[in-house]
């Protein structure tokens, strides 16, 4: 029903007769995880947001902008209590392998360099991940019957690579930072005889506030090349690339390229819009919208989803982006 409401179906009015009719629909759907994350003290909030909010009542504006502040606090929360599971570790991995297809040992090595990856973000985060053998995590996955394997090949057709994007999408916040840096060591390796670590943090700097606020990425005190560098040392403790003083070289590309892919629709959205505001700066928001649906439509996997253009649009301050940065990150964005 989700997926039909962002292509574009209208929205079933809900009522009692429609949850007992669900009954007869009911079958194996897995397992149920909920974490808490922490609490949110309404009364806290405002005396730090709006100190006088009780003795003068907040305009309509104020309260506009406190319930959208507040509103992606409480999304960056629920990111930060993921809870990671089967399916959506191995729907990330099938769609970010070529032609949605991989062999079955590699995508069991694959979901142990995820769950690797998954423990040391577990360090600062409250999430929880399957920490049992990956076999018993992919056996898990395959009884939802999202995808198929055949011969030890596993695959998606591509009415399961539309359902998959959904379960990708609920933990491609984790891996976010990882996939801009895999993307941006493999982009520059093929542009440029040297990778230095310079390079890549000034583009990861570049495209990461966009990403930051698509996924609801909570603000960091460690500032953001810190944590580049952070990772940078992780990928080579994984044996993924190596880092010789300023200079980076890729060893493992394969494994490079399915990290780098977690974020290839978001990728495919910031380089469309680019394109069309290259093309023409003066369109509204309006008209960016409208021109890049056909393309996204038939170029996308994901449903075609207006709010999280729109994330993209205000984040642009296009009175501070010239032509010439425009042109960057266009280049930036064009696939190896």
């Amino acid at each position: 029903t989700y997926m039909k409401e962002l292509s574009g179906h209208k929205k079933q009015q809900e009522s009692a007769w429609q949850v007992l009719g669900i009954i007869k629909k009911l079958r194996n759907f897995g397992r149920a995880f909920v974490n808490f994350g922490e609490p949110i003290n309404l009364k806290q909030y405002f005396d730090q947001q709006q100190p006088q909010w009780r003795q003068q009542p907040l305009s309509a504006p104020q309260f506009n902008h406190q319930v959208n502040h507040l509103a992606t606090h409480v999304m960056q929360g629920i990111n930060q209590a993921t809870a990671v599971n089967a399916v959506p570790l191995c729907a990330a991995i099938v769609l970010a392998s070529p032609r949605h297809q991989l062999g079955k040992q590699r995508l069991l090595e694959l979901l142990q360099l995820h769950q690797l990856l998954l423990t040391e973000l577990a360090k600062n985060m409250a999430i929880t991940y399957p920490q049992e053998s990956p076999e018993l995590i992919y056996q898990q996955a395959l009884l939802m019957h999202k995808f198929s394997e055949t011969n030890s090949l596993v695959s998606c057709d591509q009415q399961q690579s539309g359902h998959l994007t959904y379960y990708r999408n609920t933990i491609v916040h984790l891996f976010a930072l990882h996939s801009l840096l895999s993307y941006t060591l493999i982009k520059l390796s093929h542009d440029t005889a040297k990778v230095t670590i310079e390079e890549v943090t000034e583009l990861v700097c570049a495209l990461f506030p966009f990403v930051e606020a698509e996924y609801f990425l909570s603000a960091s005190q460690v500032p953001l090349n810190v944590r580049i560098y952070a990772i940078l040392q992780e990928l080579q403790t994984l044996q993924l690339i190596r880092v010789q003083g300023n200079e980076i070289q890729c060893i493992d590309l394969s494994s490079l390229q399915v990290l780098s892919h977690h974020l290839s629709e978001t990728r495919l959205r910031y380089g469309c819009l680019l394109h069309l505001l290259n093309e023409n700066k003066q369109q509204t928001d309006s008209e960016l919208l409208v021109a890049c649906k056909p393309i996204l439509a038939e170029s996308s996997i994901e449903p075609f989803d207006e709010k999280v253009i729109n994330v993209f649009i205000k984040q642009l301050d296009r009175s501070t982006l010239s032509a010439q940065k425009i042109e960057h990150l266009l280049v930036y964005l064009t696939n190896s």
